[in-house]
């Protein structure tokens, strides 16, 4: 289950507590934050949209559901975000309809390949915790960054 919190805006400040665990996030560029739990994976970033130093909105969603057990948090240029985001949700709506829900791995796999063979042609500035849960694997937090190198977490900022 996604768990929605609530932004001070006028601090610009992320707060977040799940079991006792006390998470701050300052607004600072482009933050990711991913916790893996023994049942529960946490994702959290800030609503911060920045071209270089400058601020261009507050009020950009990073952490999105791709699928019915999995979340993304993602950071990058904000075209590249876009694009990448329906890319991945789109693949995983027709694996879903054609039948072959694909697992969390495999959903992270796909993404470190497209953002690898992008490197040859046109690169994309994304990086981005991917995390979920399952009942054969339970919780899991990967990392991506925008050269496609990709990393199992148990926590990652």
């Amino acid at each position: 289950e996604i768990i929605k919190f609530n932004r001070m805006k006028s601090t610009k400040i992320i707060l977040a507590a799940f079991q006792g665990l006390i998470l701050f996030v300052s607004s600072s560029l482009n933050t990711l934050v991913g916790i893996k739990g023994k049942n529960f994976v946490l994702l959290g970033g800030d609503s911060s949209f920045f071209r270089g130093l400058t601020v261009m909105g507050n009020e950009y969603k990073k952490v999105s559901k791709i699928d019915r057990n999995m979340a993304i948090a993602i950071s990058g240029e904000q075209g590249d975000v876009e694009i990448f985001l329906e890319w991945l949700k789109s693949f995983l709506d027709l694996a879903r309809i054609s039948s072959r829900p694909i697992s969390l791995k495999s959903t992270v796999y796909i993404a470190r390949r497209d953002i690898a063979q992008s490197l040859r042609k046109s690169p994309q500035d994304v990086n981005m915790m991917i995390g979920g849960w399952s009942a054969e694997d339970g919780p899991q937090l990967f990392w991506l960054d925008s050269t496609g190198a990709m990393q199992e977490l148990e926590f990652g900022a």
